[in-house]
């Protein structure tokens, strides 16, 4: 009994501390999430554009795809825009694709796989990632490998640059 509470007496320190930055994350989660949402809600307020283009593999044996984008922005020349929904249809996936901007950073974004070949067919993954101060903030489903932050941020770079030249 003694020993049980020496134990507990030790990781107390450890508890407390951590259970103090859980609800500071919850709450920026909660703010990020609210910006998304008032993003969603108020898209008429804003300008469109659309930029769509072929997928080509070099490969003989695989079949070409597509992507297309559609982008919210304040001013025609806005780079990053407010929030761009990408898909994307490759050979054995379809991607699809949500950032979402403030103050010029990014601050949310969601990707979304459907396999269409291979063992993961019709099992989609769903990943979402939040940013502070173009920083990781959270990142759900982290266990998929190959589908990390260097991943999101390399296509939303280079998304960015398709849409934008």
């Amino acid at each position: 009994m003694r020993i049980t509470y020496f134990i507990g007496l030790l990781f107390l320190p450890f508890l407390i501390s951590g259970q103090n930055l859980k609800p500071k994350l919850k709450e920026e989660v909660n703010k990020i999430d609210s910006i998304v949402s008032l993003t969603n809600r108020t898209e008429k307020n804003y300008s469109e554009g659309i930029a769509e283009g072929p997928i080509i593999y070099k490969s003989l044996l695989m079949k070409n795809g597509g992507w297309e984008a559609y982008y919210l922005y304040e001013k025609q020349n806005d780079n990053p825009p407010i929030r761009i929904l990408y898909n994307e249809a490759g050979y054995k996936r379809y991607q699809k694709f949500e950032f979402y901007y403030q103050n010029r950073e990014l601050i949310f974004a969601k990707l979304k796989v459907d396999f269409y070949r291979g063992k993961r067919k019709n099992k989609p993954i769903e990943k979402e990632y939040y940013y502070q101060n173009s920083k990781l903030l959270l990142e759900t489903n982290s266990e998929l490998k190959g589908y990390g932050e260097e991943y999101i941020k390399l296509t939303e770079k280079s998304i960015r640059q398709m849409i934008f030249q």
